[in-house]
């Protein structure tokens, strides 16, 4: 508004005839909203108490800059203590009839002590650390939960702050308990608020102060700090949940009573203390911990069962060492194991963590082989991790003799080297498998059905079943040459072939319940089952002839995707002939774009079909994607070919195969005038997915009548988008199409089809592509009526596009297509993007509160199903 003093109401009057308006009712004052627009950090505004109740009504629980606001609250009661003084006395009083409704209200979610994440301590233990500048000491508010970038630091005085109640995990130095103690014990013994915290003591340590001329034994500082320790009430406080004491340096033993009564404590933590000091402490302590750093090799084979954790730091070790009955987490870090030297750890123990260590190992106990040795390639580091359900080895040579891995969930090898007089037996009732850049023979019998020798290009991967409902796994082989029968366990639903080589005395046997097939670069033999029938099948010919694929049986699948079929068709109509009952029909050249996939499943990764050379023979007619700038498709041969002899055509001249067709998807590659003109043939189309390259004024006459959706998309080099003179003449068949139910088009198509009048008359949905920076558009005299609205993106990313989409340019690009669509006929409105929908209200354009509402969408009825499902 460039007149300050206009009202709003005047400002719509003279801009109502090219601008539309949405009135938004704000349930905040505009003072208060203006005061959290400038919220941050370093700014946080004075705010009024009937504010503060304000943003505790109205916006808690926060989902908006819940630390921000969080932080607002903790400041005013800071800053207002008589306030919280009459919220603690609301919060313990049985009669509240004396207090202010605001105040009932606010001491019941402020001081609620009992809330779940959504609570306002959970949500400043989370996002707020509050400290003393006492010894640059600070009291974490969270151990472990506090988002990183987004923790907001507060420094406070202790002896003047009223807001303890909202510590949860306090961390100190034993100076600062020393020097402090009768401050700690007023405040956190004597507040009735205190819900269970943690306290934690660190740096206990035998420190002569050498400026004392008197200086004390060793003995004699660990009896005073031990005496404190065990006298102080903070320690004793029954607000205190769990108490953490962290001693250094010391070497003598303890009397082990002298610390029993601190009811609360859970764990000692020993850094750089002898075995004598460590074995001492008291038995009934739950955890001990145990942290040597920068040393030798210690005599630390029989150490306290209830020691929980050892970790080695910077170690040298000189003589063998095993660890003997104990469950301890082991970790050695940045250490070195001496020529000579073996560490051992027992079957008990509950993790173990090497990261950057080299030297040789027993792990006979915890992983099924003997030794290993770390550090093989020096450009990585060596890492091994055995948890109570997963094993990850890196970097590391196994041993010499035979390798039996223990059956767990999870065994991640990578940069892992089998000796060449060994190998390595991968057990059965793994989940999740990764073989990557090993080298070494591998029996994966109860996967594969047997042994494999793998090189460093090789992967294997198998993963659990991403739907919880399914029992069925997927594996996907990669740079393999099989030179035995292999027979894929009967447990994957995916499977996924990538630069297999196949010797032509041997084959490789599908496991019955596969449903999907992927093979990119795949070369021999496949055999499948007598009917056989699979939902998806790809096959990427890229860099090699299709015909190198031989299935030994007719297979029945319902979406086939050949991608990159050079110009071999005969080959193609070898290949084509395997299959049978296709209802889907997939065709893709050396570009697949990343426009919006369909809402049902689409097996595999594109990403895996690495470009490659084409034939030498190949014709150099050319294809519209020739931009050799692009980092995607065959950098190596940007000028793709276009066949003769088409897939379109050869499909609609198969009579097995057109009849069964009820979907024909070309949107990745360049149809020709006569394969338009052939479309007529493929009579039980139901669905039309087709590249607007190439089309002329006929094309979309030659689609049969009768089908229910229709997607047409831009060429990937935009300069060749329409082959037309007049884009409505080429458009007008439309109206011809009484069972169109759903349009799918590019912004400019969707223009036109409006401004003429060329919409099918029985279409419900229509679903147009977001382009960003669009001029305004006039409204035109009669707006299009249909059920639903669709925003469609070509983002192919991993996060959705309404995750991360502009959300400014988003409601513009809505507020133009008002100009043409009557909102008010609109039963649903929804931003799309691969695999999600995000509806919205197509009142005020707000996301739906009730996301189930998706369930009812056309399009998702129709796209969801199978295609014989669609009539």
């Amino acid at each position: 508004v460039k007149n300050k003093h206009e009202s709003y109401q005047d400002f719509i009057k003279t801009n109502s005839t090219d601008t539309s308006f949405i009135i938004v009712d704000v349930p905040v004052t505009i003072s208060l909203f203006q005061k959290i627009l400038v919220l941050t950090k370093n700014n946080v505004p004075k705010f009024t108490f009937d504010e503060i109740y304000d943003i505790m009504s109205i916006l808690f629980p926060f989902k908006d800059m819940e630390g921000l606001l969080a932080y607002a609250v903790c400041l005013y009661l800071e800053e207002n203590p008589n306030v919280l003084k009459k919220l603690r006395q609301c919060h313990v009083a049985q009669d509240k009839s004396a207090f202010h409704d605001k105040i009932v209200f606010l001491s019941t979610l402020i001081l609620d002590q009992n809330g779940g994440q959504d609570s306002f301590i959970e949500i400043v233990c989370r996002n707020i650390w509050f400290g003393s500048c006492h010894g640059c000491e600070f009291y974490d508010t969270s151990v472990s939960n506090i988002i990183p970038n987004k923790i907001i630091h507060h420094t406070l005085k202790l002896e003047d702050s009223s807001i303890i109640f909202l510590f949860k995990y306090i961390n100190m130095s034993y100076e600062f308990l020393e020097g402090n103690i009768d401050l700690l014990n007023h405040k956190f013994c004597e507040d009735t608020l205190h819900k269970a915290f943690t306290v934690r003591v660190h740096s206990i340590s035998y420190d002569d102060d050498e400026t004392n001329q008197s200086a004390l034994s060793e003995n004699d500082v660990l009896e005073r700090k031990i005496n404190l320790l065990a006298t102080c009430e903070l320690l004793k406080c029954r607000g205190f949940e769990r108490v953490i004491l962290e001693f250094e340096n010391f070497s003598i033993p303890i009397e082990s009573n002298t610390l029993t009564f601190i009811p609360a404590l859970g764990t000692i933590s020993c850094v750089n203390c002898t075995r004598d000091f460590i074995n001492s402490l008291p038995q009934d302590v739950k955890n001990v911990e145990v942290v040597f750093s920068k040393t030798h090799d210690l005599n630390i084979r029989y150490l306290l069962e209830n020691v929980t954790y050892v970790r080695f730091l910077n170690a040298e070790f000189d003589g063998n060492i095993a660890f003997i009955h104990n469950k301890a987490e082991i970790v050695i870090l940045s250490s070195i194991i001496k020529e000579g030297a073996t560490i051992t750890f027992p079957s008990e123990c509950s993790k173990v963590y090497i990261r950057n260590t080299s030297g040789i190992f027993n792990m006979s106990g915890i992983a099924g082989f003997k030794m290993i040795t770390t550090g093989i390639y020096n450009k990585f580091e060596s890492y091994f991790y055995k948890g109570s359900d997963s094993l990850v080895i890196q970097n590391i040579m196994l041993d010499i003799s035979a390798v039996y891995l223990t059956s767990i969930g999870t065994l991640y090898l990578e940069f892992v080297i089998i000796p060449k007089q060994s190998f390595c037996v991968v057990p059965d009732g793994i989940k999740s498998l990764k073989i990557l850049r090993s080298v070494g023979l591998f029996n994966l019998s109860p996967y594969i059905g047997t042994s494999i020798r793998i090189q460093s290009i090789t992967s294997i991967v198998i993963e659990p079943p991403s739907d919880k409902n399914s029992k069925l796994s997927s594996i996907h082989l990669s740079d393999i040459t099989i030179d035995r029968e292999v027979e894929l366990a009967d447990k994957y639903e995916t499977v996924i072939l990538t630069n297999v080589s196949v010797i032509p005395q041997v084959s490789l046997i599908l496991n019955d319940k596969c449903r999907n097939l992927t093979c990119s670069g795949y070369i021999g033999n496949i055999t499948v089952g007598k009917g056989k029938q699979f939902d998806v099948i790809k096959i990427n010919c890229t860099g090699c002839p299709p015909l190198e694929i031989r299935f030994s049986n007719q297979i029945s699948v319902r979406h086939l995707h050949l991608h990159h079929l050079g110009q071999d068709m005969s080959a193609f109509g070898a290949l084509l002939s395997n299959f049978e009952k296709i209802e889907r029909f997939e065709i893709s050249d050396g570009y697949i774009s990343p426009y919006i996939p369909e809402f049902y499943s689409f097996s595999g990764n594109v990403s895996m079909f690495s470009p490659h050379n084409l034939s030498e023979n190949a014709s150099k007619e050319l294809s519209p994607y020739k931009d050799s700038k692009s980092n995607v498709g065959d950098s190596s041969h940007p000028e793709e070919l276009t066949c003769k002899v088409t897939p379109i055509a050869w499909a609609s001249a198969n009579a097995k195969i057109s009849e069964t067709i009820l979907e024909l998807d070309f949107r990745n590659t360049s149809a020709t005038k006569e394969d338009w003109g052939l479309l007529q043939n493929l009579s039980h189309l139901k669905i039309v997915r087709a590249c607007v390259d190439n089309v002329h004024n006929e094309s979309l006459i030659q689609i049969p009548s009768n089908i229910r959706l229709l997607e047409l998309i831009n060429s990937i080099n935009r300069k060749n988008v329409f082959q037309v003179q007049n884009q409505a003449e080429w458009l007008n068949p439309l109206t011809t199409f009484h069972s169109l139910r759903i349009l799918i088009v590019e912004f400019d198509i969707f223009i036109t089809v409006c401004k003429h009048d060329l919409l099918p008359p029985r279409l419900e949905t229509i679903m147009v592509y977001f382009v960003s920076d669009i001029a305004k558009h006039s409204a035109i005299n009669q707006r299009v009526r249909v059920r639903e609205l669709l925003i469609g993106s070509k983002s192919n990313g991993a996060i959705p596009w309404f995750m991360t989409m502009n959300w400014s340019e988003t409601l513009h690009f809505i507020n133009v297509l008002t100009n043409y669509v009557d909102f008010k006929s609109l039963e649903h409105l929804a931003v799309v993007s691969p695999g999600d929908l995000l509806a919205l209200n197509p009142a005020n354009y707000l996301i739906e509160k009730d996301q189930s509402i998706t369930t009812k969408f056309l399009y998702l009825e129709q796209i969801m199903r199978h295609s014989q499902q669609v009539n």
